[in-house]
């Protein structure tokens, strides 16, 4: 079988179990809330916790199930885990998935969420790129490439998280039901912030939430336990570090200074938090 073909085998397989087999069937679009995030933004960590939440404010379930790569392929039984949010680390043009995030070539009222209950969950750019330069580690990133390389490819780096950065700003401009909430607001200091949970839960899910239930959903699903958890579950290497502002012990002086040079010429200015200048 020659290459072209293989690549395009592997597109056609990528694309069955991402559009069948993953929560992003098109069919199951109705009636559905979407959390919208870059990879290595925390969208793991919400999922877990919604899970619990879920569990405990419906189910009464007293005791944690672990923290796990798909927390809702995981524990069927509660079923409303695979009905009330869909997950994407993708935008849609179009209505259908698309890696091509060009501003000028979506068509905002076609997007599966448009008018739906969205969340926008962002991180700093320069911790998102890092911790992706360590999820590629052992996927597709060649060997040899290091860090200051990684930020810099076109592909992998800065560019396309704040490229999608930016199509979320003008987004969310267009579209009232679309929400921002930061992973650095959500991990306060060092510690969750349970007002900005539970206001993120009340637009995605659009009714009161159970405090108590969210407080013990938080809890279980606390750093230091979900980095335990994780190689119990299979989702081995989801939980690193997590820290805000960790970048900055990790990337040199020069690549330090290209990042904040980048982000503060090319960030959307409705993200000015991430802007040095």
């Amino acid at each position: 079988m020659n290459a072209k073909k293989i690549k395009q085998n592997q597109i056609f397989k990528a694309s069955k179990d991402f559009l069948f087999n993953g929560p992003l069937r098109l069919q199951r679009f109705r009636k559905k809330s979407f959390f919208i995030s870059y990879r290595k933004a925390g969208r793991t960590w919400f999922a877990n916790v919604l899970a619990h939440y879920i569990a405990k404010a419906k189910y009464g379930v007293a005791e944690s199930f672990g923290f796990h790569l798909s927390p809702a392929k995981a524990y069927p039984q509660y079923f409303e885990l695979n009905r009330s949010v869909v997950y994407s680390h993708h935008f849609y043009h179009d209505g259908i998935n698309s890696k091509d995030i060009s501003p000028e070539k979506h068509n905002f009222e076609k997007a599966p969420f448009y008018n739906k209950p969205t969340v926008f969950l962002l991180r700093d750019p320069r911790d998102v790129v890092v911790s992706f330069f360590h999820h590629k580690e052992t996927r597709n990133r060649p060997k040899d490439m290091g860090l200051d390389e990684f930020i810099r490819h076109p592909d992998w780096g800065i560019k396309p998280i704040v490229d999608f950065f930016n199509v979320q700003a003008r987004y969310a401009r267009f579209d009232g039901d679309a929400k921002f909430f930061y992973y650095e607001d959500l991990k306060g200091s060092d510690v969750y912030d349970i007002d900005v949970w539970r206001k993120m839960f009340e637009h995605l899910l659009q009714t009161g939430i159970d405090e108590t239930a969210l407080k013990w959903a938080l809890d279980a699903n606390a750093f230091e336990k979900a980095r335990k958890m994780q190689n119990k579950t299979g989702a081995s290497g989801r939980v690193r570090k997590g820290k805000v502002g960790g970048y900055k012990s990790e990337v040199s002086d020069d690549t330090k200074a290209f990042l904040d040079d980048y982000i503060n010429e090319n960030l959307d200015p409705d993200f000015g938090r991430y802007k040095t200048s």
